[in-house]
């Protein structure tokens, strides 16, 4: 029967971090690469701007031939590898803190990068991806244009006869003010 080792949180960033670098150191010791095959994972900040989304990952020590960046199915997949330096005869370590080993580190990406336009920078063991946005169809405002108001205007007037009565006019008015002239004038006496 083959013994398989039970590690639960390998990948967990809720793990305390004293509790992590003492399995690490542990992990380590009993492993057959010892101090070749440390696992670790690169910091990350992810930045979004109006246009665009730039991740930074700290990788100093990486090759660039050592990275691997692939994009697909809404999902920036990051790996590498920081390979250990040669011992050389008569060099002894008085202190391993840094890791090395290979690491994979997996990004949820939204919809509205385009995943056409990414690119990636290395400079000075930072590893900087942009992915811009897509142009996305933004609501416009549209400006209604009036072309023509009705009103009705009730206008009280007497006859020859001196009986009241109200005038009734309708009228239509264009976008510029201009009166188009009463539609009807009816008129009724009281």
């Amino acid at each position: 029967m083959q013994i398989v080792k039970f590690a639960p949180f390998l990948d967990s960033e809720d793990f305390p971090a004293g509790l992590k670098l003492f399995q690490d150191s542990i992990n380590r010791l009993l492993s057959e690469d010892g101090i070749k095959a440390r696992p670790w994972s690169p910091a990350v900040d992810i930045v979004e701007t109006e246009n665009e989304l730039v991740l930074k990952a700290d990788v100093p020590g990486v090759e660039l031939k050592d990275i691997d960046i692939q994009l697909e199915n809404g999902t920036l997949t990051l790996k590498g590898e920081r390979k250990f330096e040669k011992e050389e005869k008569g060099k002894g370590f008085h202190r391993m803190e840094r890791n090395y080993g290979s690491f994979v580190r997996y990004f949820t990406v939204p919809e509205t990068v385009d995943a056409e336009q990414v690119k990636a920078d290395y400079q000075a063991g930072v590893l900087s991806i942009t992915m811009p946005k897509k142009e996305v169809s933004k609501p416009k405002a549209i400006k209604v244009q009036v072309v023509w108001t009705q009103e009705w205007l009730v206008h009280p007037s007497r006859d020859r006869g001196g009986h009241e009565f109200l005038r009734v006019f309708f009228l239509r008015q264009n976008g510029a003010g201009h009166v188009l002239g009463p539609a009807s004038d009816a008129a009724g006496k009281s």
